[in-house]
């Protein structure tokens, strides 16, 4: 795809206009990368479990990373990693209004792709985070998204517009997904390092989470098992079953 920018007028206010056009490349012009190739490509279907977004707003950007996919009954079982860049904002050397993900430590900016109750926002799939704006004992959204949120004395419970409910302990951990009909349920256990440790979906398969000096190092289920490679507290790879070895570099100083 080629794009094109022209000004039409003589004077001032100009009138900017824009357009875009495709173009063939030659195949000889092409990568020697096996998915830039056309046509089929064995890591077509890997890549379209990445996906990043940079907000036009803020300039952040986002990612999501499917690792472990399992469909269900009720609900399917989506194992998945987001990320998220507010350490270039700091306020006193910290960020600022940042909640630390607490339920698993898989480096620095990343959170596992389940809801979770952190000090300032509640989190959401892929990454989006709302400001706690509580009336009484109950939070409530209304925009793109429907939610609501309780809290129960004893835990929290959220309700989403299709009617999924996830519920929370006293201590903001995770321990439920139960869909629509109140029959399927995902349950979440935790370890000693307080750590999710085990995810159960709706057909009674696990997923197993285990740890390495308190961090994440590698994720099993059915035989299969994704592993985690660090430098220091940030997250550098990510293999999966099929030996398959995706890298993440970082700007220096942006999480520090």
């Amino acid at each position: 795809m080629a794009f094109a920018e022209w000004v039409s007028g003589l004077n001032s206010p100009f009138n900017i206009r824009f357009a875009s056009f495709p173009v063939t490349i030659p195949q000889a012009a092409l990568s020697s990368n096996s998915w830039s190739k056309p046509g089929l490509s064995p890591y077509e279907a890997y890549f379209d479990h990445l996906v990043e977004y940079v907000s036009p707003g803020n300039g952040l950007l986002s990612i999501k990373q499917d690792d472990l996919y399992l469909p269900g009954r009720g609900l399917d079982l989506d194992v998945a990693r987001a990320f998220s860049t507010p350490y270039a904002f700091h306020y006193s050397s910290s960020p600022y209004m940042y909640d630390n993900y607490t339920l698993s430590n898989i480096g620095y900016g990343w959170s596992l792709n389940f809801p979770w109750l952190g000090t300032n926002y509640l989190h959401l799939l892929d990454g989006q985070a709302y400001p706690y704006s509580w009336v009484g004992s109950t939070f409530e959204y209304h925009g793109a998204l429907d939610f609501k949120l309780v809290n129960n004395g004893n835990g929290y419970t959220l309700y989403t517009s299709d009617g999924t409910i996830c519920q929370f302990d006293s201590s903001k951990k995770l321990t439920s997904i139960t869909d629509r009909t109140g029959n399927n349920v995902i349950s979440f256990a935790y370890g000693a390092n307080n750590y999710v440790s085990q995810v159960t979906d709706t057909l009674g398969r696990t997923v197993t989470f285990s740890y390495t000096n308190n961090q994440l190092t590698s994720i099993t289920s059915g035989g299969r098992t994704w592993t985690y490679g660090y430098s220091v507290n940030d997250l550098v790879s990510v293999t999966d079953p099929l030996n398959r070895v995706t890298t993440y570099q970082y700007n220096t100083g942006i999480n520090s």
